[in-house]
């Protein structure tokens, strides 16, 4: 996982991805000073729709709260640091297994292959580890409110969004600290990282 070390980075968004046929996956962007979450349409295919959003806005980089691997033991069966159900940076952020999430890691997975076919990309985060590594005992609102301090930029309607709205803001805030601050990098290279 390279980081950016120079410039601006191109456009980055942050997803709480969830059910493929509810409404339950939000992405967050920012546009000068203003960090929006929207969250998916109830009908339809979420999938689609995101992957439609994304290259609408044209997105070059995608934070995505669901697992985008499975644990290593599945690609190097000699690997004896491995598990069946958990990758290491799983037990290391206390995440649930990949297998156990199945099909939404199926669906990530694929996703993120789709998107890195048009440039696009991806890294898997988890915004509980971020609220509990970057705000240690705060709320997610007492959180969210120093996001805005710290980006300098105002949340649209705070007060109304839902807990995927606030994940996705969450993922989206990985996002601006990998680029602009020390970025919290988990797990390991060949199994599977997570940006905190």
């Amino acid at each position: 996982m390279e980081r950016k070390k120079e410039g601006t980075p191109a456009l980055w968004i942050g997803v709480d991805f969830g059910a493929k046929t509810r409404a339950s996956t939000a992405l967050t962007s920012s546009r000068g000073d203003q960090i929006s979450a929207v969250l998916c349409p109830l009908k339809g295919d979420v999938d689609a729709w995101l992957y439609a959003h994304i290259k609408k806005i044209r997105a070059a980089h995608v934070f995505l709260d669901a697992p985008l691997s499975l644990p290593r033991i599945y690609f190097d069966p000699a690997d004896l640091h491995s598990s069946h159900h958990f990758r290491q940076v799983d037990r290391d952020l206390g995440a649930m297994s990949p297998l156990f999430l199945g099909g939404l890691t199926a669906r990530a997975i694929a996703l993120k292959a789709s998107l890195e076919k048009i440039g696009v990309a991806c890294y898997e985060t988890y915004p509980a580890a971020t609220l509990k590594k970057r705000f240690p005992g705060q709320s997610v609102d007492e959180a969210l409110s120093y996001i805005e301090r710290d980006t300098k930029r105002s949340i649209t309607d705070l007060q109304r969004l839902n807990s995927h709205e606030k994940d996705s803001i969450l993922a989206w805030y990985a996002g601006y600290c990998y680029f602009f601050r020390e970025p919290l990098v988990f797990g390991r290279k060949e199994e599977g990282m997570i940006v905190v």
